[in-house]
């Protein structure tokens, strides 16, 4: 008789090897033999949703749910695979189930701040984040994310605490600069703008955004020979972003520029 323990067992030691081919195997004999064990059907979901195959992690997720109402972890997974199916509703009523039964989970709080977020729900997001830092300050995606906000509601300085927190805990963090330095731009102060966007450029010198506001920056600083040199290795990297550019009104003191000229 098979040994359902010793499958738990070794279907969680592959889980944790990465080996979700094995684990998968592994759990759906758990679930011949215990079709009732709701932590097998959870497992599955994971690691369907690890496979990025989320309309089958939400049906193993589902059938979670319904064996074990008390689970936050299983109501969070299952919210996260709703959030990528775009269901958003359902998702936020998982989200919420799940910090009904795990107040203390800051990841809870993050992953809800993340649905308001895609949802243009900016106060409630920023809310969230917030829940999410108060319980663990650590919590780097949901500074930098809180960070984020913060720009969208036009709050630059509370944005700019933000990035310089995670840039004093992580130097190399080219992301933080560059969002810092948008912030500054909606502050108006270009030049700390700028060394952000240079900082940000020297730990990745392709990053294009980076090079693309730096170059809005130049043309408002009437540096027109700086803007274009950069504009036109954004344009060579990333043809598209010339259109975009075209109707950009941060340039349009040089759209008289042949660099802006409209394919014949």
């Amino acid at each position: 008789m098979t040994n359902v323990a010793q499958l738990i067992k070794e279907a969680e030691h592959w889980s944790q090897k990465g080996q979700l081919d094995i684990a998968k195997m592994l759990w759906e004999e758990v679930i011949e033999l215990r079709p009732t064990m709701s932590t097998a059907y959870a497992n599955l979901g994971i690691i369907y949703a690890k496979y990025e195959e989320w309309r089958t992690a939400l049906s193993y997720l589902n059938k979670a749910a319904r064996l074990n109402t008390n689970s936050a972890d299983v109501w969070h997974a299952r919210g996260m695979a709703l959030l990528k199916l775009q269901q958003y509703q359902e998702a936020l009523h998982s989200f919420n189930h799940a910090i009904g039964l795990a107040p203390y989970q800051w990841t809870l709080f993050f992953s809800r701040g993340c649905l308001y977020g895609e949802l243009q729900l900016y106060k409630e997001a920023l809310a969230d984040y917030s829940e999410a830092l108060s319980l663990n300050p650590d919590a780097i995606d949901a500074r930098h994310n809180r960070g984020n906000i913060h720009i969208d509601l036009g709050q630059y300085q509370g944005a700019i605490d933000d990035f310089t927190d995670l840039i004093d805990r992580t130097p190399d963090n080219y992301l933080a600069h560059y969002h810092r330095g948008l912030a500054y731009v909606g502050q108006d102060n270009l030049d700390h703008a700028i060394t952000d966007f240079n900082s940000t450029l020297n730990l990745v010198p392709t990053f294009l955004p980076a090079k693309y506001n730096l170059a809005c920056i130049y043309v408002r600083q009437s540096k027109i020979d700086s803007a274009i040199h950069l504009l036109r290795t954004v344009f060579q990297a990333n043809p598209l972003m010339q259109h975009y550019a075209r109707k950009d009104p941060d340039l349009a003191n040089i759209h008289h520029h042949p660099m802006f000229a409209s394919p014949a």
